[in-house]
């Protein structure tokens, strides 16, 4: 299985400079600030208990869709199914999020 990769946060986007990475840890670093940290850790303990509540293809379909970012044809392949299945799971899966996640969305 190939996953693609992904862009870190934490490596300099334009140059090398030693001020432009300790700006972009500085943003992009929760712990920088005690209550974004707080506040982060608390959204990924919910993010993390409304996945549990998806059934098992709903939460499989969704988590290669959205955190490896794959195809739906290459996870169509993964779980041996039609790529309209595999649609329709990732459309109730993030409706299910949404409405169990919105009530914590100001």
């Amino acid at each position: 299985m190939k996953f693609r990769s992904h862009l870190s946060l934490d490596t300099a986007m334009f140059s090398h400079d030693c001020q432009d990475i300790q700006l972009q840890k500085s943003i992009f670093d929760p712990s920088s600030d005690p209550v974004k940290y707080v506040e982060t850790d608390e959204m990924k303990t919910l993010v993390q208990q409304a996945f549990t509540t998806l059934p098992e293809k709903e939460r499989t379909v969704v988590v290669l869709k959205e955190y490896h970012a794959l195809k739906f044809s290459e996870i169509a392949d993964i779980m041996n199914c039609p790529i309209g299945t595999v649609k329709s799971l990732n459309h109730r899966g993030h409706e299910k999020l949404i409405k169990i996640l919105s009530k914590y969305i100001d």
